[in-house]
């Protein structure tokens, strides 16, 4: 599967820079500018899928890192107070 990086500059009200996004979209190579340009698919992965990359990296010997992503949910809409 191909993939392709999507960079969006989110602004302040007043124009100015509030951040940079980035995510990686999945089916990237096959969008056309104009007709499909805008729609991302965002890959995710199932809790089977990341034990086995785990086990095998444990029985192959290799390094693993986690990255932790901070403005993941800072959008979503809650039901309860936190």
């Amino acid at each position: 599967m191909v993939s392709r990086w999507v960079f969006k500059v989110k602004r302040d009200s007043d124009r100015s820079v509030e951040r940079f996004k980035a995510k990686i979209v999945a089916k990237g190579y096959s969008q056309i500018e104009g007709l499909d340009y805008d729609e991302t698919f965002a890959p995710v992965t199932r809790y089977d899928s990341l034990r086995l990359i785990i086990t095998l990296a444990l029985h192959l010997g290799l390094d693993m890192s986690q990255a932790n992503i901070k403005s993941a949910f800072l959008n979503g809409d809650l039901n309860k107070e936190v």
